[in-house]
């Protein structure tokens, strides 16, 4: 799977990736190089890793719909 993300930092300063309407926030850096992102909703655990501006792989599935774009561009 290689889908390209959009980096954004929103209103508090941290990094954001967007991917299809969904939101991550930052986790960790993999000894690798890899970067994990977490959904930022609280009760979602799906979860990406990205090698640059790819996504390299998916975990879990969403339990939510999708953000509007409004949603997104009121944090940005």
């Amino acid at each position: 799977m290689e889908n390209k993300v959009n980096f954004i930092t929103y209103e508090k300063g941290k990094p954001l990736v967007l991917l299809n309407l969904h939101k991550y926030r930052f986790i960790r850096e993999r000894k690798d190089g890899m970067k994990k992102w977490l959904c930022t909703k609280k009760t979602c655990y799906a979860s990406i890793f990205t090698n640059g501006e790819y996504v390299h792989e998916t975990i879990n599935e969403h339990n939510h719909t999708e953000n509007s774009q409004q949603s997104i561009e009121r944090q940005v």
